[in-house]
């Protein structure tokens, strides 16, 4: 299985400990396992403290401009899944562009924007 393979595979994988067969998928499920990490990585577990601080200064400063949220969000996500998988950027970027169709990584992204947010919330 080739790197890009596995990103898919895990990106669309299911959500355990749900009692019937309509299992959220990370789109749906705030606990899936690929967005617990990376509020993990937003918040500095994967780095540092000091990238902690740059992301809740950047989501403080562009709280309200969604364009620069989404473009944020996108960069950070796919960062994650390349030091993750330890890939290339370019690598992650078509690994996640080809795990989900085009609505649903809208969705996602706006998902991810939205638990990016929660840093700078309380």
């Amino acid at each position: 299985m080739t790197i890009k393979e596995q990103i898919r595979r895990d990106l669309q994988s299911l959500s355990t400990g749900w009692p019937d067969d309509t299992v959220p998928d990370m789109i749906n499920d705030s606990n899936h396992v690929m967005r617990r990490l990376f509020r993990c990585y937003l918040d500095g577990s994967y780095d540092n403290q000091d990238d902690y601080t740059q992301n809740c200064e950047y989501l403080r400063e562009n709280e309200n401009k969604p364009k620069r949220l989404r473009s944020f969000l996108i960069m950070r996500f796919t960062s994650y899944i390349a030091k993750e998988y330890s890939c290339h950027y370019s690598t992650a970027q078509k690994a996640i562009t080809s795990a989900f169709s085009k609505p649903d990584l809208e969705r996602l992204t706006v998902e991810l924007i939205d638990d990016a947010l929660d840093l700078i919330r309380d």
